[in-house]
């Protein structure tokens, strides 16, 4: 009884988290990378069409529903733009994604689907 509650808790997990991969939420930055950026940290909250403008001028052709980026980074600053309106994810939770990026964090990088300009 207690190995298939278990079971069925694990599956739950790993089925939601899939599906909010599937969903586009932006990652969760890994433990070593989430947390307070050491120097000088800027948060922008801005309309989704201003942060695809910003974050577009700033790393060339990316997918039209980017939710944020990292504008600016060096070892002493970092300045991050993060959508108000982003059917992905709230404010906050595309910040701490971007923070992590700040913190040295990376991954791989989203495909622009040639159909529908997104990802």
């Amino acid at each position: 009884m207690k190995i298939s509650i278990l079971v069925a808790s694990i599956a739950t997990v790993f089925a939601v988290g899939t599906s909010f991969a599937a969903a586009g939420v932006p990652h969760i930055p890994p433990a070593n990378y989430d947390k307070p950026f050491g120097g000088f940290y800027q948060a922008i909250h801005a309309p989704q069409h201003k942060v695809h403008k910003l974050c577009r001028e700033r790393w060339g052709k990316i997918p039209r529903d980017t939710a944020g980026c990292v504008l600016y980074r060096n070892q002493f600053e970092c300045t991050v733009i993060a959508a108000t309106n982003s059917k992905r994810a709230g404010p906050e939770m595309i910040e701490r994604h971007e923070r992590g990026h700040c913190n040295g964090w990376k991954h791989a990088p989203r495909r622009i689907n040639p159909k529908t300009g997104g990802a």
